[in-house]
């Protein structure tokens, strides 16, 4: 594939909505999770950049053409719940974000 020509032997992960990752054949499963995932990095994002700081209260945004995210971190935990209508179907996701640093 074009991505192991460009040197990458890993499987591809693929973010969730939990803030977590999945290989393909899970997403592929559970696509459901795939929702939101943009947002729920956003979060992870901001803990990387600041723990050179030694910050550990935050708040993050992520903008997208329809939605606007707001996620509060303090301790380095992200706070973020969400239960999703899509179709006619009611999707309950977990969307909170535990990130635990040593």
């Amino acid at each position: 594939t074009y991505m192991r020509r460009c040197g990458l032997n890993s499987p591809i992960q693929y973010f969730q909505s939990n803030g977590g990752m999945a290989p393909g054949r899970v997403m592929g499963q559970k696509a459901v999770y795939a929702i939101n995932s943009g947002p729920a990095s956003a979060p992870q994002a901001g803990l990387f950049f600041a723990q050179p700081l030694k910050i550990d209260n935050i708040i993050t945004v992520d903008m997208g053409g329809t939605s606007f995210d707001i996620t509060l971190t303090q301790s380095a935990v992200n706070f973020s719940w969400r239960e999703r209508l899509f179709g006619n179907k009611n999707h309950r996701v977990l969307e909170m974000i535990v990130v635990l640093r040593s």
